[in-house]
């Protein structure tokens, strides 16, 4: 019997190969990230510390013990904890305030400074 697509995955793998398949392409994509995210740290058209920030993300999904250390971390400094904890709990900004942010910050990237 041939094997038959289900949702983009071939269905001849176990659980477990699934598992690790995700697993391997997390982390491949996480070390893509670095690599691109410290590129992006000297030149200055491409976001270094947001795709070191996705490699994080990357690497947290795909180890628990990643995770369990990039909370800790977070949680010993004073200026992510509070912001780790309103994101946990739902606190954070509203959704239209959000949306107020996002445009004044693109606004702002868009028009150059006037210096006198």
């Amino acid at each position: 019997m041939a094997p038959h697509m289900h949702g983009g995955v071939l269905d001849v793998l176990s659980d477990e190969e699934s598992k690790m398949l995700r697993k391997l392409v997390l982390m491949v994509a996480g070390a893509a990230l670095v690599m691109l995210g410290i590129i992006g740290l000297v030149m200055p058209v491409m976001p270094g510390l947001l795709l070191l920030a996705a490699a994080a993300g990357c690497f947290s999904l795909a180890s628990t013990r990643f995770r369990v250390r990039l909370e800790r971390h977070l949680n010993r400094h004073p200026r992510y904890r509070r912001a780790l904890h309103r994101w946990q709990t739902g606190t954070g900004l509203p959704p239209l305030r959000r949306l107020q942010l996002a445009f004044w910050l693109t606004l702002r990237s868009l028009v150059p400074e006037r210096r006198a």
